[in-house]
């Protein structure tokens, strides 16, 4: 089946799960820590740590445990694309 990251199609199987999908679709980081700024994601796959939130048809949710469905819209790094968006850079504050 296919699913689409970031307006990309990306193959997957029947029964596995998203994050499996993105990993093996060469997707290692799916966001960024919102202070730090780096890499985050799969971690504990189970849907504790919330390392490897990803937006699904505009809804958050930890990739390990979503299974992939044909068709589904998965966005990387949402909320870190909204804050940079929204808070100036430095040097458009200066």
């Amino acid at each position: 089946m296919q699913i689409f990251v970031d307006g990309e199609p990306v193959d997957a199987h029947e029964r596995e799960s998203l994050g499996v999908a993105l990993a093996l679709s060469g997707r290692l980081a799916l966001r960024r820590s919102p202070v730090a700024k780096t890499p985050r994601g799969l971690f504990c796959l189970m849907g504790v740590c919330q390392e490897c939130v990803v937006h699904v048809d505009g809804t958050a949710i930890a990739s390990c445990t979503e299974p992939v469905r044909p068709g589904m819209r998965v966005t990387l790094d949402k909320l870190a694309r909204e804050v940079e968006a929204a808070v100036p850079s430095r040097s458009e504050r200066s």
